[in-house]
């Protein structure tokens, strides 16, 4: 599989479509694998935090959720073929759950967050198993008997939505061990969406690539984490005037 190397995050060249295709490949596997869609934001962040890097290079897979990322690899005159959007790729994953009956199981956000997220899901996607559910909050024996629980119950699908201090990513690395064979993904507040706490830009507005725009005017305290795009612009212009690339 061809990758692009932004800010030393080898990114797979898939389109959508491929990386179900590799989902559904690593189901039938029966292997354990780790998804991260990244954006500029977490980008940026693994490349100033190296605990986060260790586990964003920890995961089998990362495809470009973001537009920065497709421009980041046009910038270093490379080509990465379309936006794998965190949201779309757990909407076509839910959809090869429905299809083969896979086992689902929804982890993270504020309590009866995941219940009701998992509950749309499987009117939108009848036909997949619900697993379970936790909330976002747990302390240390809590999570050692849900582990335990989601060791037991063998799904097929992962959907983390931690947060700091935990984030999904570095979660899903620390216990990919105990997890047993399973597709793992951080989804960011997905859940909220699919639970219509939160609502999605419309498609014109991401036709445009206006949706961080978008989500940012819903949430004015999103303008902070905005500033993360200019300093991971400037570490992609960095990386193509460093030497070797």
């Amino acid at each position: 599989m061809k990758e692009v190397n932004i800010l030393d995050f080898p990114i797979a060249s898939v389109t959508m479509q491929e990386a179900i295709d590799w989902v559904e490949e690593k189901i039938k596997n029966d292997e354990f694998a780790h998804i991260v869609t990244l954006n500029p934001e977490i980008a940026y962040t693994g490349y100033k935090d190296d605990q986060f890097s260790q586990a964003l290079k920890g995961a089998d897979l990362r495809v470009a959720d973001g537009n920065g990322i497709l421009w980041a690899a046009s910038y270093l005159n490379d080509k990465l073929p379309e936006r794998v959007a965190g949201f779309d790729l757990m909407q076509e994953m839910l959809g090869l759950a429905a299809k083969n009956e896979y086992k689902v199981y929804f982890l993270g956000a504020a309590p009866q967050v995941a219940e009701r997220a998992a509950q749309a899901a499987l009117e939108k996607y009848p036909g997949f198993v619900l697993s379970g559910c936790h909330d976002g909050y747990f302390d240390q024996e809590e999570e050692v008997k849900m582990l335990a629980e989601i060791a037991r119950l063998r799904p097929n699908m992962l959907f983390c939505a931690l947060g700091p201090p935990r984030p999904a990513e570095q979660w899903i690395q620390k216990n990919k061990e105990v997890l047993g064979p399973l597709v793992a993904m951080g989804v960011g507040g997905s859940f909220n969406v699919l639970a219509g706490l939160d609502k999605r830009a419309p498609d014109w507005v991401i036709k445009i690539r206006l949706e961080w725009l978008y989500r940012a005017l819903r949430d004015p305290k999103r303008f902070k984490r905005l500033l993360a795009i200019p300093k991971f612009m400037w570490a992609v212009r960095g990386q193509k005037n460093s030497p070797g690339v």
